[in-house]
């Protein structure tokens, strides 16, 4: 009788940029969704001190992103739930985006709302980043029908008051919320990681590993992750590395390695306040 080959478990990735030669790059090393983000609305005023990242991109500039291919799934992060959502969302559409992820929800009223404005051509993604959506998401999963969501590290860790992002990841009561995506299977993404080769105090292979063991399925691509640029290490060989930690077999004692790496990340930043 012949063996069946097992199926190692794949890590998708979100690459965030206007940019097409490295849209381009990026979908060729494995990424597998591009995404324009508009979110500005309230973002520095609420992420001040966190160093943010307020990227200038624009509408328009999905056109030439879904020139790569008509099959990428290309995705845009609107603004948080306002009057001008429509018109936002119905740019988007137009624009070539198949792919609407909303941030900062606060209301299932505007949920509902937002889904009615994607009048089913698009996917509606969820960002789970505030405090109301961790406890309504079973319902916001029911009301925008969606097939994948992601969970938003930094603004969940401002409303936690967390002196690191990623300290979320060890709360039991996040657990159990992320467990409900997974009994809805729905395939959910965790914050993101940044360049595996450079060093960094919490270790990517421990970020990746941590999001593996929550069940996560897709991360994005952080600033951090582009910072060394590809001098050294090519696009394809990040991504690769990458991809290894995820597939890697997973140790028992992924949280304990990363709570220790947080620790003396906190450590270090108290001695010089």
């Amino acid at each position: 009788m012949q063996k069946t080959k097992s199926t190692s478990p794949i890590l998708n990735f979100i690459g965030i940029t206007n940019d097409l030669v490295l849209a381009t790059a990026l979908v060729a090393a494995g990424v597998n969704q591009i995404m324009i983000d508009i979110e500005r609305k309230g973002k520095a005023k609420r992420q001040k001190g966190r160093s943010a990242v307020m990227n200038n991109h624009k509408l328009s500039d999905l056109k030439p992103i879904r020139q790569i291919s008509p099959k990428l799934d290309l995705l845009c992060r609107i603004n948080p739930f306002h009057q001008k959502t429509k018109i936002e969302i119905g740019t988007a559409i137009e624009n070539g985006a198949n792919s609407i992820m909303l941030p900062m929800i606060t209301s299932l009223e505007n949920v509902k709302t937002t889904k009615a404005y994607t009048r089913e051509k698009v996917q509606l993604i969820p960002l789970i980043e505030t405090p109301f959506s961790l406890l309504m998401i079973s319902e916001i999963i029911k009301i925008t029908e969606c097939r994948q969501i992601h969970f938003g590290l930094n603004d969940l860790g401002i409303s936690l008051k967390n002196d690191n992002i990623f300290s979320t990841l060890l709360l039991p009561s996040f657990r159990k919320i992320v467990e409900i995506a997974a009994e809805k299977k729905v395939k959910f993404g965790i914050g993101g990681v940044g360049d595996p080769y450079s060093k960094n105090t919490i270790n990517p292979k421990t970020i990746i590993k941590s999001y593996k063991d929550l069940g996560a399925s897709v991360t994005i691509l952080s600033r951090r992750f582009f910072d060394t640029g590809g001098a050294k290490h090519t696009l394809q060989k990040k991504i690769e590395k990458l991809q290894q930690y995820y597939q890697e077999k997973q140790a028992s004692n992924v949280f304990i390695q990363l709570e220790k790496e947080i620790n003396a990340q906190v450590n270090h930043r108290n001695k010089f306040r």
